[in-house]
């Protein structure tokens, strides 16, 4: 159990609208220009390792961003895959070079260096799952796929397979918790 203490939370926020108003106390408060695409309706986030790039799933836009933070106060946005047919929503990376999309019924996988013409590559799909979050576990379970189906109020696991080139993922996820009797399966 956590308890947060309210009162600290409305002191600090009073104190940045007054930094805002007044104009002063650059600590709580610094403008930041971004520049290029907006987002429409951002939903899931992941940063790259060196934590200077972020990946954004925009789910009005249908397709992922990247936010390439220059500086502190600069913020390059630009398109990192072509549209999705189905709203991207939760995002993981693949040791920065791959991002897995969780996106209506499919999970997907797209290169991180790619821009508007970026295709994705379906690696599992489940009819009339709804899929909202991706984890892609640390070595210490394989670097398995885990995923949240929202229809089925499911967790699922996609064993990595082994090999060179992209990550690969088995088509039979196991069922790890959940499930319902509309949508047992996953």
């Amino acid at each position: 159990i956590w308890v947060v203490n309210v009162a600290a939370i409305r002191k600090k926020f009073s104190a940045a609208t007054e930094a805002i108003t007044n104009g002063t106390d650059s600590d709580i408060i610094q403008k930041v220009t971004i520049s290029g695409e907006p987002l429409k309706e951002p939903y899931g986030i992941v940063a790259d390792s060196s934590g200077s790039t972020l990946y954004v799933s925009d789910r009005a836009g249908k397709r992922l961003m990247r936010a390439v933070l220059a500086t502190p106060t600069q913020v390059q946005m630009q398109s990192a895959s072509a549209l999705f047919e189905q709203l991207p929503a939760g995002i993981d990376l693949i040791s920065d070079s791959w991002i897995i999309v969780a996106a209506g019924d499919g999970i997907y996988q797209v290169a991180c260096d790619g821009g508007d013409g970026n295709q994705s590559n379906l690696i599992f799909q489940a009819e009339g799952a709804e899929f909202c979050g991706v984890n892609v576990a640390p070595t210490a379970y394989n670097g398995d796929l885990f995923a949240i189906n929202r229809t089925g109020n499911s967790l699922l696991r996609l064993v990595r397979r082994s090999g060179d080139g992209p990550p690969a993922f088995g088509s039979s996820p196991v069922l790890l918790a959940g499930g319902n009797a509309e949508f047992p399966q996953g």
